[in-house]
């Protein structure tokens, strides 16, 4: 089981059978944990939220921060390219914020030690927040154009609305 998993099992939010039945769901058809948990209904998106924020120790970022998404651009030279390759790879998307740092929103697992070391090659201070699945796929659609799977979009505009697909 997952760091999600066991921390959705002690705090006796999603019964252990129904884990399964996710961790089973995502076996056949790929992605993340929190994703088969809103495909079959585990847990809404807010719960999910505050439960990947607890497994991780991450902070939710702003809403303004997902919603209204500003790309960061690599500075010119670094050998570390934050593009939409280094997105799919480390489960992240970073994204420009104004005090400085770069807001970078983070999958289940988070590769912490690769976000690190890319931050120090890019000698730019970089937050960490943790953000379900589908969200990072509505924002690497935002910030690289990069279109998401039918069944990821299928699942936003049930958890989100239609109105941000449309966007």
């Amino acid at each position: 089981m997952t760091r999600l998993s066991d921390y959705l099992a002690g705090a006796g939010l999603v019964p252990v059978e129904i884990l399964r039945s996710a961790l089973a769901r995502q076996a056949v058809y790929g992605g993340a944990l929190d994703t088969a948990l809103l495909e079959i209904g585990a847990l809404d998106e807010g719960r999910l939220w505050q439960a990947l924020g607890a497994a991780t120790g991450l902070p939710l970022p702003a809403p303004e921060v997902y919603e209204t998404p500003i790309r960061f651009e690599t500075p010119a030279g670094p050998m570390v390219q934050l593009d939409e390759t280094w997105s799919e790879r480390w489960r992240a998307i970073p994204l420009r914020q104004d005090n400085g740092s770069v807001a970078v929103l983070c999958g289940e697992p988070v590769a912490r030690a690769e976000l690190e070391m890319a931050a120090t090659a890019l000698d730019v201070p970089v937050t960490l927040f943790v953000a379900p699945e589908v969200r990072l796929a509505a924002l690497r659609q935002a910030v690289y154009g990069r279109p998401m799977p039918a069944r990821l979009v299928q699942l936003f505009a049930r958890v989100a609305g239609a109105q941000p697909v449309r966007r």
